[in-house]
């Protein structure tokens, strides 16, 4: 068997096997930075805004950008597209998810994913069904702590402290879209609010197309 004979994934399929994995993450109860911590708070769409922050945490320091950057109806519901901007020294990965909110809870009803080159939509079949939610107000599962003002990059803000069961804590105001997230403290991880964005639209450039999880075994020309 020659070398251009072996089933081996292209650079593009490797990004879409890390992107599944972050899937997972993004999907649980609160969406995550892929490797890193949790983003919740009380969900407030503003389409256009959004807010950059700093995350560090074991000796990794990375800057995540969220922004709600388009809305559509999905079966009569609005959705927000969710888009999470991740920047590493190695680069940088765009993940944006359709969210449809039903009630106290947010399904992700698509999800899209782009680094260097095309981007990739997730088939919905190869997502956990059951992690595709998330909830709207980190408050509904968290113990209130008390008002705090706390001084981030982005300045000082009037915030409710809240910590949830696994000893989270959460800095929560109003004004700071999407989800009024000031600070976080996860364990060894930190997430400050750097700066509050407007006018905020899309990193993804293109029609995205779906991906076929036979691509992992065909042979690269």
């Amino acid at each position: 068997m020659t070398c251009k004979d072996k089933p081996v994934a292209s650079v593009r399929v490797m990004a879409v096997i890390l992107a599944l994995w972050s899937a997972a993450a993004v999907a649980s109860a609160q969406p995550h930075l892929p490797g890193g911590p949790s983003v919740g708070g009380v969900w407030n769409p503003v389409v256009g805004s959004g807010a950059v922050y700093e995350t560090q945490g074991q000796g990794d320091r990375r800057e995540l950008e969220i922004a709600v950057v388009g809305v559509e109806k999905v079966q009569g519901a609005s959705g927000y597209w969710l888009e999470m901007v991740v920047k590493t020294a190695g680069g940088q990965m765009v993940f944006k998810s359709l969210l449809v909110v039903d009630g106290e809870d947010a399904r992700i009803a698509r999800m899209v994913m782009q680094t260097s080159r095309e981007p990739i939509e997730m088939p919905a079949e190869m997502m956990d069904q059951a992690t595709l939610r998330q909830a709207t107000d980190i408050r509904d599962k968290a113990t209130r702590v008390g008002a705090e003002r706390i001084t981030v990059p982005a300045g000082t803000f009037a915030c409710q402290h809240y910590r949830t069961q696994d000893g989270a804590d959460f800095w929560i105001t109003e004004g700071v879209p999407p989800w009024g997230l000031v600070k976080m403290v996860s364990g060894e991880t930190t997430m400050t609010l750097s700066r509050v964005t407007s006018n905020v639209t899309s990193r993804i450039t293109g029609a995205p197309r779906k991906f076929d999880p036979t691509e992992m075994m065909r042979p690269r020309r």
